[in-house]
């Protein structure tokens, strides 16, 4: 009897739920007109979308609130780092730094869809390549890093250094575009363009929204199947269904750059009132081991076991599974730089935009860099067109609607 009470209880509160989250996909509950209905003006309501799953290389940061800024004292007396109790919604992260890997993807891909060697893409190729002059700006002897650090494959997986900020930017919306193409071919819209030799491989996210006909070379027969809808017919130029749209939910969000204060949360781990990712005041733990790659004194480089950068992932995570959020290398972010950030910034989700300013921040210090500078509210910054040994990037992505878990 006990038994049956329980499973009882159980169905019944899974139909009230059911109840209780219950939407019509396919009938608007206002005009009772059918969506994705030729019958009823084809108008549009994307059904196939059933949770955001993390990007692949991402891990899942879920929002909350916590004390952006120094709690400690302010050793460099530049009051840059009031404390303020702020709130970020969840959101997507690299658990790494952008390597020279996969920014060399990046320069490959670049450099196939637009060759240099014509004379109208010549420029384009050039622009997203990194600076690899940046080691011979050091006093140092470091001419092998500058011939060798971007392409051999023993610094496959060290970060990417020499990227300016608005090459980082550029960066963000090409792997946008990759990886949607790379969704459209694996769910059958397109064809494979990777393995046509008369097509090239561009493609544009927001150019196949707006206009796909200009795209694949005019070739029609490349993109030819959309979305199903009722009573499909094939056009008179051999297209199946309707063209996707935004509204589909099938292409991804965009990557960017994170915020100041997205990365400085998602540093912290969970953790409140902190110094460094890892959480305790000190760099080294219990047995004496350097928890992060930077400086630990003057002409001491290597008690980290790295003069200067370190493959990625070497040091333990943060609890929320990021690696290298102190030390490494130094990370753009999208906010423009001011010293009076906390005070004029909102509350909720806060960033700072100013085209006319060129200075943006950097966040999470360097392989050259004192402990001071990595701790997770110290602030600084570089010109966005700069370029330097000791900065890099890694992305984000907003995260949308719920789950479950309330993520």
């Amino acid at each position: 009897m006990r038994n049956l009470f329980k499973i009882t209880f159980v169905v019944l509160t899974t139909i009230l739920l059911s109840n209780c989250n219950r939407t019509s996909t396919s009938k608007s509950t206002l005009t009772g007109l059918n969506f994705n209905d030729p019958k009823n003006g084809n108008y549009i309501r994307g059904t196939s979308f059933e949770g955001q799953e993390p990007p692949s290389g991402m891990v899942g940061i879920e929002g909350g609130s916590f004390t952006m800024g120094q709690v400690q004292d302010d050793v460099m007396f530049d009051w840059n780092t009031t404390p303020k109790k702020i709130h970020i919604r969840s959101f997507f992260m690299d658990e790494a730094e952008v390597t020279n890997s996969e920014y060399f993807l990046y320069v490959q891909y670049t450099k196939d869809v637009f060759p240099p060697s014509e004379e109208k893409y010549k420029h384009i190729y050039n622009s997203v390549l990194p600076d690899t002059l940046v080691w011979r700006k050091s006093l140092g002897n470091t001419d092998i890093l500058s011939d060798n650090y971007l392409r051999h494959p023993a610094y496959a997986n060290y970060p990417v250094v020499g990227v300016s900020w608005l090459q980082a930017n550029e960066y963000c919306k090409w792997r946008t575009n990759a990886v949607n193409l790379k969704t459209l071919i694996e769910k059958g819209y397109i064809k494979n363009i990777f393995e046509s030799d008369s097509t090239r491989n561009f493609f544009d996210t927001e150019v196949f929204l707006a206009d796909s006909e200009s795209l694949f070379e005019g070739d029609s027969t490349i993109y030819r199947r959309g979305i199903r809808t009722r009573g499909q017919q094939i056009s008179p130029n051999g297209f199946q269904g309707r063209k996707i749209t935004r509204a589909d939910g099938v292409l991804t969000q965009k990557f960017r750059l994170p915020t100041e204060a997205e990365w400085e949360y998602a540093a912290r781990g969970g953790r409140d009132n902190v110094k460094y990712p890892w959480g305790n005041p000190y760099t080294r733990n219990s047995r004496g081991c350097v928890l992060a790659n930077f400086k630990p004194g003057r002409g001491n480089y290597v008690d980290d076991g790295y003069a200067y950068t370190s493959p990625v992932g070497v040091f333990f995570p943060n609890d929320f599974g990021l690696y290298d959020m102190s030390g490494n290398v130094a990370e753009w972010c999208e906010d423009a730089y001011i010293d009076s950030y906390n005070p004029v910034v909102w509350d909720l989700n806060p960033i700072y935009r100013d085209d006319t300013n060129d200075k943006k921040v950097i966040r999470g210090g360097s392989w050259k860099d004192i402990a001071f500078f990595i701790e997770v509210a110290t602030r600084t910054f570089e010109y966005k067109d700069s370029t330097r040994a000791f900065i890099g990037f890694r992305t984000a992505m907003p995260h949308l609607g719920r789950n479950l878990e309330g993520f």
